[in-house]
């Protein structure tokens, strides 16, 4: 059955080519759309990941970090009195305007800032920038940040929010969609940064617990010591926000899962459209094969499987082409987007789908060949 479906591949080698450079572009663009859905996905909480917290609280209006809403100050203070909070700390967190100094470009980016005392992250790269932090208008600057921004150096001078700041030094995190970069500042700076800010309205709460302690005990326990406008969750919780946020609230990840659809859709039509005009220039040879007592299903086996066979063909191609764009893409955006070994069987098994579809509803052109016309 195979070698059938290979010969009737190969016979018309360009119209096999036609077909196959289409389905390999519409793999293609699968291959695109769920890389990107892959990267929101895993930045989704690209912030929160870094922070060190058991527990966290935000406020009720909570969206995601950049939508924070915010809670009084005196929360802090409450929650840290419970007796299995080992730490309780404020974390602030805004929305800003950088000012590209070589252009002169403003770009949105996200401030976070901190008592430089409390150090509220799980990794060590901050540390060795929390002396210079403590200097007015001070600021260090992601280095994944997207090179819109401009020159990034550390001793370099530029603005945010029309206010003069210095680049103390710099890490490396990421930010994902969420802004064009991410800066760490005081929470000293952060008032001068933003003269409207109060440090009594906190935007998030980190709780550490102490050693051996039930993260859900502890969470009920402060949630009803708590007014209502603090909301206590886990870690999971809150990541499970952000993540529901970026996937299904905004239009980001929404739109590349329908770029996926479209896609599918694309190659099946593009597909459909050759396999019905190759089976119409063959239909007195199905049509002899018929009158020699060939039953349909022989025929459905070998179009699902002449369809498969440009599946792979359009394959090869695509994933060799996605890899390269997925470096460049990196490299242009630094967004997290690599190729996965399930990605990978997944576009393979959907484009042996895609074409085996259209394969099998290219079929009823077949059914209208009639042994009785060859006579």
């Amino acid at each position: 059955m195979i070698p059938l479906a290979w010969k009737n591949a190969v016979h018309k080698k360009l119209r096999t080519a036609v077909a196959a450079a289409g389905v390999s572009f519409a793999i293609l663009m699968i291959f695109l759309q769920l890389g990107f859905y892959g990267s929101v996905k895993n930045t989704a909480g690209c912030v929160l990941d870094k922070l060190d917290f058991d527990i966290i609280m935000v406020s009720p209006l909570y969206k995601y970090i950049g939508q924070p809403g915010y809670f009084p100050m005196t929360n802090i203070y409450l929650a840290a009195g419970h007796g299995a909070v080992t730490r309780s700390i404020p974390l602030y967190a805004r929305f800003s305007k950088w000012r590209n100094i070589q252009t002169g470009e403003k770009r949105a980016i996200m401030a976070i800032a901190f008592n430089p005392k409390d150090y509220p992250f799980n990794t060590s790269g901050i540390k060795s920038g929390l002396s210079s932090l403590k200097k007015a208008d001070t600021l260090l600057i992601d280095r994944l940040s997207l090179p819109l921004l401009g020159p990034m150096n550390a001793g370099l001078t530029t603005e945010i929010n029309k206010k003069s700041v210095y680049i103390g030094g710099d890490f490396s995190w990421g930010i994902g969609f969420i802004a064009d970069g991410l800066v760490l500042i005081s929470d000293r700076n952060f008032l001068r940064l933003f003269p409207s800010a109060s440090l009594k309205d906190v935007n998030l709460g980190l709780i550490t617990l102490r050693q051996g302690a039930s993260v859900e005990h502890a969470r009920r326990d402060i949630q009803r010591s708590l007014p209502r406008v603090v909301l206590v969750l886990k870690r999971q919780e809150i990541e499970k926000r952000e993540g529901n946020y970026w996937l299904t609230v905004t239009a980001t990840g929404p739109m590349f899962g329908a770029g996926v659809i479209v896609a599918f859709i694309v190659g099946m039509v593009v597909l459909y459209q050759i396999l019905s005009n190759e089976i119409m220039d063959g239909i007195r040879e199905y049509a002899t094969l018929k009158a020699m007592g060939y039953k349909n299903i022989y025929f459905a086996q070998t179009v699902v499987q002449h369809g498969a066979v440009i599946a792979v063909m359009g394959y090869l191609p695509a994933y060799g082409i996605s890899l390269f764009l997925y470096g460049i893409t990196r490299s242009a955006t630094n967004l997290p987007i690599y190729m996965t070994l399930e990605r990978a069987v997944f576009v393979l098994l959907l484009a042996i789908l895609m074409c085996a579809a259209s394969a099998y509803l290219s079929l009823g052109k077949i059914k209208l060949a009639d042994p009785g016309d060859l006579f």
